[in-house]
Order: structure tokens, then sequence, then C-alpha cells
């Protein structure tokens, strides 16, 4: 793999890597290792925006790494609130991001409409109305 982060030799640790894997995050092929979390496998890949805060959707990355925090909430294989950092890859696997659109990088709710000028808020008001025609209702 090209600008692969993982550790490959360590002083203490003995790291062990299993097959080579991939599922997909977003549209976007994720190589892995079999015995790899998928929060590994995404900052191995680069991914450093894992979720958007609750309330200003501000971007959120890793954080306690143990399964303790809400940053790393996804969607895996249909299931919602996964917290991908103690969830193992697994082949084919599906995984979405959730609580932002369009996506973790850019998301609209973080527009600060309380503070921003009469552009952000019209931008925003077109983009609500774009998402209500444009995007089907879940059952």
């Amino acid at each position: 793999m090209q600008n692969d982060l993982r550790i490959a030799d360590h002083p203490i640790l003995d790291i062990q890597k299993g097959r080579q894997i991939s599922f997909q995050f977003n549209s976007r092929t994720i190589t892995a290792y079999k015995g790899e979390t998928i929060a590994a496998a995404f900052y191995a890949s680069g991914v450093r925006i894992f979720s958007r805060s609750f309330k200003y959707h501000r971007p959120r990355g890793l954080f306690c790494m143990a399964g303790h925090c809400s940053n790393c909430l996804m969607r895996v294989d249909g299931v919602p609130n996964v917290r991908v950092c103690r969830e193992p890859a697994r082949q084919g696997s599906v995984v979405m991001s959730q609580n932002a659109w369009p996506s973790l990088k850019f998301d609209l709710a973080a527009l600060d409409l309380a503070h921003g000028g009469s552009e952000i808020k019209q931008a925003h008001a077109q983009a609500m109305e774009h998402l209500a025609e444009n995007r089907p209702i879940a059952d």
C-alpha cells in the first residue's frame, strides 16, 4: 500500500499483520488487514475526520480508541452507532458516516447561521430545499 501509515516495527509491541482485506467507506475502497479495527484502517488510509459533533457539527477525529466516546460512531453493515475504534474490519463490509451531510469533510449543518451573513443563510436555505426535494425519506 502506498502512503501506509501503519507501524511496521516497534521495539516493544509484536505487530503481526493478517491477510489483506478491503471494505467500502462512503463508496471508497479501504484496505485493511485481518485483525485490524476499522478505525485503524481508516487512519492508515489518511481518514482524519470520523464524525461531527452533535450540536455544532464540528469535525471530530479519533479520541479515546477504547469505545468510551462518541467520536467514531458510524453505520456498519446497516447497523447505526457502531464504535469503529473497537469494530474489527471485515472483508466486504459497508461503512457509512452518519450525522453529516453531504460529507464528513463538508457538513452543511456546520454553517453558523446565527453569526453568518445573508449569503450563508441563503446558501443554507437553498441546500435544505434541494435536500428536501431530492433526498428520499427513509422508512
